[in-house]
């Protein structure tokens, strides 16, 4: 995805990701500290919306939480007015940011739901941005740094993600990660099926 798509009405997020020399070792580790809080803040806790409990189906789809129809020009023109990734206090708080774009959502529990999942939407197309970038990275100097990277990227892997942040973390960690570590993970009776699945589109 484009980078001014990803980052859309987040300049500030933006400049901390995209211009980093990722040839150094501690960018790296910091776009990788923000990538474990972008999941640990926005998509983990609105997981149960983001997929079933069955074959993880992403959903994303801000509609089907609202209840009501919200146009893909009402996100671009919510996104501009909402230049953080941050969590709405309550029901009202998330109601009051939507109707500043004309969307309607009566219920105030939907309206706390469907701004979590808009915020898990951007925070995913950052993830997966971040992730792109650090696979790109070649030549690295200390390859058991590297290694450790790529085995805390790994780390992220778990039940509690929808099917898109599986794919992306499983689409570096087959790039990036050293051949025994992809196959540890494919072959441990203590990876998830889904996991496996995941890692074994890009293997």
């Amino acid at each position: 995805m484009q980078e001014e798509v990803v980052f859309r009405g987040l300049p500030t997020l933006q400049a901390q990701v995209a211009k980093r020399d990722l040839g150094k070792e501690r960018n790296r580790v910091a776009l990788i500290d923000l990538l474990v809080q972008l999941l640990d803040d926005h998509v983990r806790p609105v997981a149960p919306l983001l997929h079933d409990a069955g074959e993880g189906v992403l959903i994303l789809d801000e509609e089907a939480v609202a209840g009501t129809s919200i146009t893909g020009l009402l996100l671009s023109l919510l996104a501009q007015e909402t230049p953080t990734l941050d969590v709405p206090d309550d029901g009202a708080w998330a109601q009051a940011a939507f109707g500043e774009v004309d969307i309607d959502i009566a219920d105030p529990e939907r309206a706390h739901r469907t701004y979590r999942v808009w915020q898990a939407r951007r925070a995913l197309a950052v993830v997966a941005y971040v992730l792109d970038r650090l696979s790109a990275v070649e030549d690295l100097d200390n390859v058991g740094h590297a290694n450790a990277e790529t085995e805390r990227i790994a780390a992220q892997m778990t039940l509690d993600l929808p099917d898109r942040a599986l794919r992306a973390l499983a689409r570096f960690v087959s790039r990036r990660g050293p051949a025994p570590m992809v196959t540890r993970l494919l072959e441990s009776s203590t990876t998830s099926p889904r996991v496996q699945r995941a890692l074994a589109t890009y293997c």
